[in-house]
């Protein structure tokens, strides 16, 4: 059938289906230059439970941390604390930025109290004026000589379930009295800053240890958690020996902490996660621009010739 007379709209419509799908690829080239397109990531890890064995999850959607005055203990700076915080915030924070996990984040304050209670405020302090001699001996006041930091965590009172898990608060202690502190690097008797503030960090999140070595490890208890000695993690940030140890350990979370995380909180909107990544942007902008020339290729094609029928 020719194109002309009454058969002349039945074509131009003829024509318009046959550029529907050069349309479609330009559209979807431009919302994928808006939004993009991702995929989570899966992996396995711990997080720490409360005695009811709920993993511990925050109630607030950002943690601020204050510096208590560490008065200079075993070679600690507000300084350095304050530059060894602020790392390891970026790190955590880039890390799980596809998901819903609270954002940490550090308060300009330096706290006076050095010393652990419920005030509603999350510090960063050295301990050190005295160590734990037993299991029994409750004092906030000493740190065992085989911890170098820990984390204490707050429930959150507002619940009718007070052991469900619901963070309010953490405050994380640094042991100076067994070890002195340097930045980076490491040696007999001296602990990490740096690597063992991100590890904390990685704790006040809500993860636990991926093995248990020394104490735990010898107390014959069952546990969920594998010993040190059977896994090869000690390159991991949240390995408990981190701070101490002689080998490498990476500054930045694990993939498996990252997916544990965005397991407990969520992951965000998948348009959320790419207008954050831009991870398609170049192919957006690619299938934008083949969509766009094939579409005036057809329509300058459809002024020099009539089709077939």
């Amino acid at each position: 059938m020719k194109c002309g007379g009454r058969g002349g709209s039945i074509c131009q419509r003829r024509r318009r289906k046959r550029q529907l799908p050069v349309v479609a690829l330009a559209i979807a080239g431009a919302l994928s230059v808006l939004l993009g397109f991702g995929l989570p990531s899966l992996a396995m890890a711990l997080m720490a439970r409360s005695r009811s064995g709920s993993p511990l999850h925050w109630a607030r959607p950002t943690i601020e941390l204050t510096i208590a005055d560490p008065d200079r203990r075993r070679g600690v700076t507000v300084d350095a604390l304050r530059d060894a915080l602020l790392s390891g915030i970026t790190a955590w924070n880039d890390s799980t930025g596809d998901c819903d996990v609270p954002r940490l984040t550090l308060s300009d304050v330096v706290a006076e109290r050095n010393w652990l209670a419920r005030d509603g405020r999350s510090l960063v302090m050295v301990q050190g004026p005295k160590e734990c001699h037993n299991e029994d001996d409750a004092s906030p006041l000493c740190m065992e000589k085989e911890v170098a930091a820990r984390t204490h965590f707050y429930p959150y009172y507002a619940s009718e379930r007070p052991d469900h898990g619901l963070v309010e608060e953490a405050d994380v202690e640094l042991n100076a009295v067994a070890y002195d502190w340097v930045i980076d690097g490491g040696g007999p008797g001296k602990a990490n800053l740096r690597r063992t503030i991100h590890h904390e960090l990685g704790h006040v999140l809500g993860l636990d240890h991926p093995c248990e070595e020394g104490a735990a490890a010898a107390s014959g208890r069952e546990s969920p958690i594998p010993r040190c000695s059977e896994v090869d993690d000690a390159g991991l940030l949240m390995h408990p020996a981190a701070a101490v140890t002689y080998r490498s350990v990476s500054l930045k979370p694990s993939a498996a902490d990252i997916a544990e995380l965005c397991r407990q909180y969520g992951a965000k909107p998948w348009w959320a996660r790419q207008l954050r990544e831009g991870s398609l942007l170049w192919l957006g902008l690619a299938s934008l621009a083949v969509g766009m020339i094939v579409f005036a290729f057809r329509v300058c094609a459809g002024h020099r010739s009539r089709p077939p029928w």
